[in-house]
């Protein structure tokens, strides 16, 4: 499965790592429940997911772990929410970023 990188926006000179465009099912994790969404974008540092407007609510108030399908799962806290979509930081130290980094690559990149 082969993913593009997204091109210059208005935020990539603050972006640290590369971000694939994805666009996938995936399943969110938190001590009260999971849910379902999709993953449009992801990097070392985070992502951005799309939500329905009945999950925004919980989404904003816990912290989560998203399961990728890489078969990593990510702890992660969100960052910012709109109607439809969230951004969310990683919760990852150098050396675990490092290690997403290159799965994230080698599982979208194809590299």
């Amino acid at each position: 499965m082969f993913h593009k990188p997204l091109g210059e926006s208005k935020h990539a000179e603050r972006r640290l790592h590369q971000r694939y465009s994805v666009n996938e099912p995936v399943r969110l994790q938190s001590e009260t429940g999971t849910m379902g969404c999709r993953l449009l974008d992801i990097s070392a540092g985070g992502a951005r997911l799309g939500l329905d407007s009945l999950s925004m609510p919980a989404f904003r108030s816990d912290r989560w772990k998203l399961d990728l399908p890489t078969g990593v799962s990510v702890a992660m806290r969100p960052v910012w929410c709109g109607r439809s979509e969230a951004g969310v930081a990683f919760l990852l130290d150098d050396l675990a970023r490092a290690k997403v980094a290159r799965i994230i690559a080698r599982y979208y990149a194809g590299t």
